[in-house]
């Protein structure tokens, strides 16, 4: 990174603004690639997690409902 000045009296560090908005546009990447890893790891947690339930001896596949009424339950609880 050339032209970049630290400015040791203001405490601050100049850089031309086309580096600026470059970096700026590589951070706005790295967010969402984090935000990406977040959600999918959370994704995983819960699905590991209603294998689990779904092993459980109590579970009864009987008294499986329809996507939309579960929603509708889910709703009911907000």
């Amino acid at each position: 990174m050339q032209n970049i000045e630290y400015l040791k009296d203001r405490d601050a560090v100049l850089v031309p603004l086309e580096q600026w908005e470059k970096l700026q546009s590589e951070l706005a990447k790295l967010k969402k690639r984090v935000k990406k890893s977040e959600i999918l790891t959370d994704l995983k947690k819960s699905l590991a997690e209603l294998e689990t339930d779904l092993r459980d001896e109590s579970y009864d596949a009987e008294k499986e409902i329809s996507a939309a009424d579960f929603i509708a339950k889910l709703k009911d609880e907000q």
